[in-house]
């Protein structure tokens, strides 16, 4: 079912769940940017000018130093070990120098300034340096002359570095006032990105309220009232909405509207039942009354019966002797299948066994080629024997002495005589295996020749009991003969009751009609459809039309409204 945009509540959270994820990126982009400034005017402050306004501070302390040395040089006039001051003013001039060039290097802007206050500063130190060595050659009246000139360079350097220091301190304070007033705005930023936030959590969180948990506990309210309360089935929950609580709503109306009809229906079922229980009470009335009747002609038919019955009697003793022969001659054939089953196992071994005798024999078979091979080798070897030894002998009486070298040849008669050995042993073992394996084959035809004799053994007993089964035959034959003629007295009996059977059908299917609403049902129905009553009535259900009427009397092969 299509839904226009933001219709549903799975598209509401998207929205807003995709509204706060790019608030939130925006959020980090600007303040990233922001706080990027502030880092940057920060860095600049670090890199230029607080290392300016400490090298600015520097070269104004050096200049202080420098008329600190040299006044204390005018005073003490180089007395008494105290003539170092020369040299500390000197150092404090050359770093005067130094930061001086740092700075022409660093403040690239205000280099010519540094580049003229050199002069102003060799002018100032000059001037120091013979207003000291004035008081220390002619004291006080000869340094007294110069100290105007140095007063004058002093003042002249002061305002230079006072003015520098001035303009580094304001740069210093603009450059520091700039970073504070972007992380002020930075901080309105973040801020103003905040509220925004927040106004969009607290939406959701209305949102939320309103469209979800609002219609749900509604209908948490109507399933408890349902639940516990009188069960008012015609509660409805409203289905203007068009997200998924509307579908919510509307698939539990549903709901409701069958459990509706099904109760109403109940319902009506269950008043129903109480007027056709008061319909099936008269009719156990009815039937009574007809029983009565049937009664009558049952006596009728009992003296008949009486009769029939010693007739039966015949019957059943006949008949248990029938039974008593079946089971002899069912005894006698199962011992005669028994027989014939162990004898088919029997034959079966026999089988098994003449198979394993063959087997041995080939086995034996194979024992006796193995033997000729082995006896032929034995053969082959005995006649080279023969011949190395005749060699031997030969070259022996020849040689003399020298016979000790056939010794070869003497080895050589050894090696097959050993040979010779080795196959003596196998035929001996294949000889023995032989034994053996006739020795089984001997055997397993003696137990085949045995399970031979049991399985004649069976047949004979097999045959014994089918001519046992055959006298059993001949009796159930004879008890048979009897049974014929007390069913022949049975059906003179039973012509006697067919006579009254017919007056006794009519009355049997009023009853069979009347006969399916039994009188002790009728009350128990009765007493459910009061107990069912009392628990459908527990419901309020929009639809209570319904009639408490019996049905009209005549009703067999009739479709007549429950309701």
């Amino acid at each position: 079912m299509e839904r226009r945009m933001l219709s549903t509540l799975k598209s509401k959270a998207f929205f807003f769940a995709v509204a706060s994820v790019v608030f939130l990126l925006t959020q980090i982009f600007f303040l990233k940017g922001d706080t990027q400034e502030v880092i940057g005017e920060i860095e600049a402050l670090a890199k230029e000018q607080l290392p300016q306004l400490e090298k600015a501070r520097d070269m104004q302390m050096a200049v202080v130093q420098v008329q600190q040395w040299l006044t204390d040089i005018s005073a003490t006039r180089g007395l008494d070990g105290l003539n170092d001051g020369f040299d500390e003013a000197e150092a404090n001039a050359e770093l005067f120098r130094q930061r001086t060039e740092e700075m022409i290097q660093l403040d690239k802007a205000n280099a010519d300034f540094y580049k003229a206050l050199l002069p102003v500063f060799e002018d100032y130190y000059m001037a120091g340096q013979m207003m000291a060595e004035g008081y220390i050659a002619g004291g006080p009246s000869s340094g007294n002359l110069m100290m105007d000139d140095f007063d004058k360079s002093a003042e002249a350097i002061y305002s230079r570095i006072d003015t520098l220091m001035d303009k580094h301190q304001s740069g210093t304070e603009r450059a520091l006032a700039a970073a504070i007033a972007t992380a002020k705005q930075a901080e309105q930023s973040s801020i103003m990105f905040t509220s925004v936030l927040g106004v969009l959590i607290f939406s959701l969180i209305s949102g939320l309220w309103f469209f979800v948990l609002k219609p749900v506990n509604r209908v948490h309210r109507l399933v408890e009232e349902l639940g516990k309360g009188d069960g008012d089935l015609s509660q409805r929950l409203p289905e203007d909405r068009k997200d998924e609580i509307g579908d919510l709503a509307r698939s539990f109306n549903h709901f409701i509207d069958k459990t509706d009809h099904t109760v109403s229906s109940i319902m009506k079922s269950v008043v129903r039942l109480i007027p056709m229980a008061e319909e099936l009470s008269d009719t156990n009335t009815h039937v009574q009354d007809r029983v009565m009747k049937q009664n009558e002609q049952s006596k009728r038919v009992h003296e008949c019966m009486m009769t029939t019955k010693n007739a039966a009697d015949s019957v059943s003793g006949a008949v248990e002797r029938i039974s008593s022969a079946s089971t002899q001659g069912y005894e006698r054939v199962s011992h005669g299948v028994d027989i014939v089953v162990k004898s088919s196992q029997t034959m079966e071994q026999l089988s098994i066994k003449v198979g394993s005798a063959e087997t041995a024999i080939s086995r034996l078979r194979e024992s006796s080629e193995r033997i000729e091979g082995v006896i032929d080798v034995i053969s082959n070897i005995a006649e080279q024997t023969n011949l190395l030894a005749l060699n031997a002998a030969i070259e022996a009486a020849r040689a003399g002495e020298a016979g000790r070298g056939f010794a070869v040849v003497a080895d050589e008669v050894r090696s097959l005589a050993g040979k010779t050995h080795e196959s003596t042993v196998e035929v001996q073992s294949m000889v023995e295996a032989i034994r053996s394996e006739t020795h089984e084959v001997v055997r397993i035809m003696q137990e085949s020749a045995d399970a031979a004799g049991e399985s004649k053994e069976l047949v004979e007993a097999s045959q014994s009991s089918l001519n046992e089964i055959n006298d059993a035959i001949l009796h159930i034959r004879s008890c048979s003969e009897e049974i014929l003629d007390a069913i022949q007295l049975q059906g003179e009996n039973f012509s006697k009751v067919e006579q009254n059977f017919d007056v006794m059908d009519e009355y049997f299917r009023e009853t069979l009609e009347s006969g399916q609403l039994t009188f002790s049902f009728g009350e128990d129905m009765k007493k459910m459809s009061m107990k069912l009553q009392s628990m459908v009535s527990n419901f309020k259900v929009s639809d209570n039309d319904w009639s408490t009427k019996k049905r009209g009397k005549s009703r067999v092969n009739e479709e007549v409204d429950l309701f």
